[in-house]
């Protein structure tokens, strides 16, 4: 095979032709073409990452440095899924140091997005050295131990990023001892294209994914095809990725009897550096709003609503070790100011009360306005139907109904919401006040009560999920 290889430099701009040894995917670089290359301060160091063009396709390169009997040796090393036989021109795009540091906490956003370039860590959750190459708006991501290169896209929402790793918290494979593979599994299909959908807008689609199904019970052959074609057809994913069926008891499910879905990204590579980022969540974390969006993603995949009697009593998430509760319980507390409690069967009690107000009501009206369980249809009817029913939840649109194209008075109020204690209305709407959901003015002897922004805001999120979910 002959392989000529033009490299671009601030000196010159050479040419030069030799040949590749094809059976262990190796570029060696002539002496004299690497001399004037490194002439522009471009040494070339062992495990430096090249980003070549290849037959005008993006190639990741390493850089491997030898001694062949005294002489030294330097040759790029390529990925077997990246080579291809025949004449290949080559082209340098882009050098980059593997023990130069990259990332930088005050680079991280651009924009709503995130610069995925700088977020990456240099070094995984194992202390091994992350390498990325960097061509326009794509990245390598490569470790320098293992011959792999994943290419992705160099930005990503914001949003996106913080509610899939919400998801992959509560149902992704996050042990340290088997970093092998992106993995995630859910019984809900909305979930499972969701995340999905997420390393589509990476690059990564649905083609380089495996599939599984869990299931349990009775399984026989007609039920297995069945959940399996099932599968196949809300994933995408086509056939020849399905790898069979996995029968356990962790897998039952009352809510969708075709199983669990499991999705597979065979890459050591980018399952580390998917896990680096997620033990730097934080990071991420720039308002409140951040916060929900990682809790929604958490309680879509862990969570539960518990209710009495249609009454909404409780909303907890299930954790699986000590460490794991801690960092729930001290990410709560300290972004959303919500107390939190744990109860004896490994779920904490994650909205207990606001630690200001002492409110547990106002907790549940934030999981309402910020639509938590967005993509998780039974909790969410469950949540608002139970949220509608609350006796302070139905108080305050009684007082506050009366207000939105006026001001009235306390007996404007006592006659709209047919009550019968003037004291009791004045406390009620002193309470609103402190919320934030009305405004009080006093003139001469009279209370005059006006709507707030956040006032009508509760008042459309009423009618809006009534009109929705109330019987």
């Amino acid at each position: 095979m002959v392989v000529s290889i033009a490299l671009y430099t601030n000196l010159a701009k050479l040419k030069m032709i030799f040949s590749a040894n094809l059976t262990n995917n190796r570029l060696e670089i002539p002496a004299d073409f690497r001399n004037s290359y490194e002439k522009g301060n471009n040494n070339l160091e062992s495990n430096d990452f090249l980003i070549l063009k290849m037959n005008n396709r993006i190639v990741p390169g390493f850089v491997n440095i030898g001694n062949d009997r005294g002489r030294i040796r330097k040759r790029v090393r390529i990925p077997k899924m990246f080579f291809s036989p025949g004449k290949t021109d080559v082209k340098i795009l882009s050098h980059i140091k593997t023990k130069e540091s990259r990332h930088d906490k005050n680079r991280f956003f651009a924009g709503k997005k995130v610069d995925l370039y700088y977020a990456i860590p240099n070094r995984d959750i194992k202390g091994s050295e992350i390498g990325v190459g960097m061509h326009k708006k794509e990245l390598f991501l490569f470790r320098p131990s293992i011959l792999k290169a994943v290419k992705i896209k160099r930005y990503i929402e914001t949003r996106c990023l913080l509610e899939i790793m919400g998801l992959y918290q509560g149902e992704g494979l996050r042990n340290a001892k088997r970093i092998q593979k992106v993995q995630f599994s859910n019984n809900l299909p909305e979930l499972i294209n969701k995340f999905l959908d997420f390393f589509e807008t990476l690059g990564l689609g649905g083609e380089e994914w495996k599939i599984n199904v869990g299931l349990t019970g009775n399984v026989d052959g007609k039920r297995k095809e069945k959940s399996k074609r099932y599968w196949l057809s809300k994933t995408k994913i086509p056939e020849k990725n399905f790898r069979g069926f996995c029968y356990t008891k962790t897998f039952g499910n009352l809510h969708n009897p075709m199983g669990t879905c499991i999705v597979i990204y065979d890459s050591s590579v980018l399952a580390h550096v998917f896990l680096s980022l997620m033990r730097r969540i934080e990071d991420f974390i720039k308002d409140e709003d951040g916060a929900w969006i990682f809790i929604n993603g958490l309680m879509e995949a862990d969570g539960s609503v518990e209710t009495k009697n249609g009454f909404l009593s409780e909303v907890n998430i299930a954790y699986d070790t000590a460490q794991e509760a801690k960092f729930y319980r001290n990410f709560i507390e300290k972004y959303l100011n919500i107390e939190t409690g744990v109860r004896p069967n490994k779920r904490i009690v994650l909205f207990k009360k606001y630690i200001d107000t002492g409110d547990k009501w106002d907790v549940w009206y934030k999981l309402v306005k910020f639509n938590v369980f967005r993509n998780h249809c039974f909790r969410r009817e469950k949540l608002i139907r139970g949220f509608l029913k609350h006796k302070k939840t139905r108080i305050i649109y009684k007082c506050l109904k009366g207000l939105v194209d006026d001001f009235a008075t306390t007996r404007d109020i006592m006659r709209t919401a047919n009550y019968n204690q003037k004291t009791g209305v004045i406390y009620i709407m002193k309470q609103l006040e402190k919320q934030g959901l009305v405004s009080i003015v006093r003139k001469k002897k009279r209370l005059i009560y006006r709507i707030t922004e956040n006032g009508k805001e509760f008042l459309d999120i009423y009618l809006k999920n009534q009109y929705a979910f109330a019987k």
